[in-house]
């Protein structure tokens, strides 16, 4: 019973563990007219940071000469 409990519990904190691993996003800008990149940036860390980095990068490029895609 003891080996069962704790191999639930080793399963439980490395899933939270693993859940909260930073990840990276690419948000590239292309420009409508030349169909050039005009800039590529990459953002790392947890998807709150990540959500707040690309939404700040769309502000800035999205000005209705580029089109803007993260991934």
């Amino acid at each position: 019973m003891k080996k069962i409990f704790l191999l639930i519990a080793i399963a439980s904190l490395t899933t939270f563990g693993l859940s909260s691993c930073k990840k990276c996003i690419t948000c590239t800008a292309t420009n409508y007219t030349t169909g050039l990149v005009d800039d590529s940036t990459e953002y790392c860390g947890r998807t709150a940071s990540n959500n707040l980095s690309e939404s700040t990068y769309r502000l800035s490029w999205e000005d209705g000469n580029h089109s803007v895609s993260c991934n």
